[in-house]
């Protein structure tokens, strides 16, 4: 019995080993979103499609792997494709931990000037790349040209991939955006944070996570200004961090012109941006990009009036 037991210790030691040596070979659940040939054989994988997961991101991403992780990132599918005419693109498929990242790195990626698209839950398109969200997913494809088949192409085989996906295969996007005033929102004005990365890739309120984010939502508006909304488990929590965001936002040589407003405060950044906050319950909102103090207070006082209503 000894004997049979340290044989199977053997055994299942080995396959440890194999399996932690061997180089990664794509997961049948995401190769199932690979598109074969298509628009009539215009479009052909070439290669073999190739899998990253965990931190092994950091070497398919040079510097750019934070933000994913921060998202939730899991694994990334990449699968390139080239043209009858000798063009190329690359498609990338994200596995998020949950559809909250899955639609958080989609909106982080999204530009304001780039072109919406109705592909899987939400997509945007723009210049020589094609973004969409699906479920847990993140999908981006990415041409090498900007010639018109090469486009299509992009828009081609983004299609391809959303049609693989299930009915069941829908993700619930972040309910604290639904939290965010709508009229005059930008079509491609929401965001959502699960970090300070994130946040500050936004907009760098400081180096540090004084806000101590677990996650956030930012929504811009046809008027310039933008809305940041910042939840928390308790009043309590709200005020600790409210009164060291205070502090640390006063007393940084970045801003200046502080002075109280409502409940918070407004001051300005050093290219005299004005930036309102407020504690609003269990939440800090923060305003940015108003035109002066009353025009700040007037979104405030709405948002305050929209939240008390709901």
């Amino acid at each position: 019995m000894k004997r049979t037991s340290l044989r199977m210790i053997l055994i299942l030691s080995g396959a440890v080993i194999l399996l932690l040596t061997c180089p990664a070979s794509p997961n049948r659940d995401l190769s199932r979103l690979l598109p074969g040939s298509t628009m009539n054989g215009a479009w052909n994988p070439e290669g073999d499609p190739g899998l990253w997961e965990g931190e092994d991101l950091y070497i398919y991403i040079n510097g750019g792997a934070e933000i994913f992780h921060e998202y939730g990132f899991q694994r990334v599918l990449i699968q390139d494709y080239k043209s009858q005419e000798d063009s190329s693109i690359s498609l990338e498929i994200y596995e998020m931990q949950d559809a909250r990242g899955a639609f958080g790195i989609f909106s982080f990626q999204a530009s304001d000037t780039g072109e919406k698209l109705d592909i899987g839950q939400g997509g945007q398109f723009e210049d020589y790349y094609l973004n969409f969200w699906q479920d847990r997913f993140f999908i981006t494809l990415t041409g090498f040209d900007q010639k018109p088949q090469t486009l299509a192409g992009l828009r081609h085989l983004a299609e391809a991939v959303a049609d693989r996906f299930g009915k069941r295969e829908q993700g619930i996007p972040p309910v604290l955006l639904n939290r965010l005033p709508r009229e005059n929102l930008l079509p491609t004005g929401m965001k959502y944070f699960r970090g300070h990365l994130g946040l500050f890739n936004s907009y760098p309120f400081s180096q540090q996570d004084i806000f101590q984010l677990q996650e956030a939502v930012k929504g811009r508006y046809a008027a310039g200004h933008e809305i940041y909304l910042i939840p928390y488990k308790d009043a309590t929590t709200r005020r600790t961090i409210f009164l060291s965001v205070k502090d640390a936002l006063i007393s940084s040589s970045d801003y200046h012109g502080a002075v109280p407003a409502g409940n918070g405060f407004l001051l300005y950044d050093k290219d005299n941006t004005l930036i309102r906050v407020e504690p609003v319950g269990t939440d800090i909102v923060i305003v940015t990009g108003c035109a002066d103090p009353a025009a700040a207070d007037i979104v405030i006082d709405s948002f305050i009036k929209r939240i008390n209503t709901a």
